[in-house]
C-alpha cells in the first residue's frame, strides 16, 4: 500500500470527514457551494442506512489513523456505481487513489458485477486519467448548472466480462 497507508471498513466519524473534505475541496478549487455539501451529506447518509456487506463496499484509506482517502462501491449486482471517491489534495501523488481504486475493482470482480458506472464534472484531470487507466470510458457528457456554478457533468462506464 502507499506509504504507510491501511485500508479499512467505515468507521465512527469517518463520514463526517467524507463531507466536511467534499464541502472544503469542492469549494476552495471548484466553488461549489453549500448546496454540494448538503447533497453529499445526505446522499451518503441515506447510503448508509441502507448499507449492507453483501451489496456494498465502502473502503477508507487511513494514514497514522488519519483519513487518507475513501471509494464506495453502491448497489453490487448486475450494475454498481462508484461514489463519493476522494483522496486529500496532502495524500495526492503517494499512491492512495490508485490503491483504493485496485481495492475496489478486486471487489466488483469478485462479486462478478456486469457493469460499474460513475458521475463526475470535467476538469478533475487526476481522477479521469486514474478513470481511463481502469479502463472506463465516458458514456455521457450533461451541462450542468449545479452547486452553484456552470459545468459539464461525465458519466462513465465501465462493462466487464467473465
Amino acid at each position: 500500500m502507499a506509504g504507510k497507508c491501511e485500508l479499512t471498513g467505515p468507521y465512527p466519524g469517518v463520514l463526517g470527514e467524507v463531507v466536511g473534505w467534499h464541502g472544503r475541496y469542492y469549494n476552495d478549487a471548484w466553488g461549489l457551494d453549500r448546496s454540494f455539501e448538503a447533497e453529499v451529506a445526505g446522499e451518503l447518509g441515506e447510503f448508509m442506512l441502507r448499507y449492507d456487506e453483501a451489496r456494498d463496499v465502502f473502503v477508507v484509506a487511513r494514514d497514522g489513523g488519519t483519513y487518507a482517502g475513501s471509494v464506495v462501491l453502491d448497489g453490487s449486482g448486475e450494475s454498481a456505481r462508484l461514489r463519493w471517491f476522494f483522496v486529500p489534495p496532502t495524500m495526492r501523488g503517494r499512491g492512495v487513489g490508485q490503491a483504493l481504486m485496485e481495492w475496489v475493482m478486486t471487489q466488483v470482480r469478485s462479486r462478478g458485477i456486469a457493469s460499474v458506472y460513475l458521475w463526475t464534472f470535467q476538469g478533475l484531470d487526476a481522477a479521469r486519467a486514474l478513470y481511463l487507466r481502469t479502463g472506463f470510458t465516458v458514456r455521457e457528457e450533461v451541462l450542468m448548472h449545479r452547486w452553484g456554478r456552470e459545468g459539464l457533468m461525465q458519466r462513465y462506464g465501465l462493462d466487464l466480462t467473465y
